[in-house]
């Protein structure tokens, strides 16, 4: 179902099934909106690096969503088009998530190699959402490296 955000006045589509009033009810999904809007509107300061040519909000596509019980919204999977004038896209993917926990589960199979001595990890900045803060985002690319030592190299400090 198409409709519009009525509250961002933005084009918002919804899978069979959830109401406009559930999503707008589901707080991670207000607070996820807010954030976004808030950082964009950020841009309207001449020193902030995308002023010039501001990005929007275009739409938000609901992909899916998981009711815990009957109507309480428990996760909801979207994507938004956030873009400018220029046709430069941000992505923009979300897994919002209710009052739950969340876990991460590494399952290792008993024939898996070992463990390195030590492992290498690097991580980039660079625009992303959601629901990043525009006013700390820049087109330079930051590269860290963090080394992780071994059990046998923490022993010997």
């Amino acid at each position: 179902m198409s409709t519009t955000l009525k509250s961002h006045n933005v084009p918002l589509s919804l899978p069979d099934g959830l109401s406009e009033e559930q999503l707008t009810s589901f707080k991670p999904f207000t607070n996820w909106v807010n954030t976004l809007t808030n950082s964009l509107r950020l841009q309207s300061d001449e020193s902030h690096p995308f002023h010039k040519d501001p990005y929007s909000l275009r739409s938000v596509t609901i992909q899916s969503y998981d009711l815990f019980g009957v109507k309480r919204i428990g996760f909801i999977k979207l994507t938004a088009t956030v873009s400018n004038d220029s046709g430069e896209t941000l992505p923009a993917a979300a897994l919002l998530r209710g009052p739950s926990v969340a876990m991460l589960f590494m399952l290792i199979p008993p024939t898996f190699p070992p463990r390195p001595q030590s492992a290498t990890s690097s991580s980039q900045s660079n625009p992303a959402f959601p629901p990043a803060v525009l006013a700390s985002l820049n087109y330079q690319r930051v590269w860290s490296t963090t080394r992780v030592a071994s059990p046998e190299q923490q022993r010997k400090k």
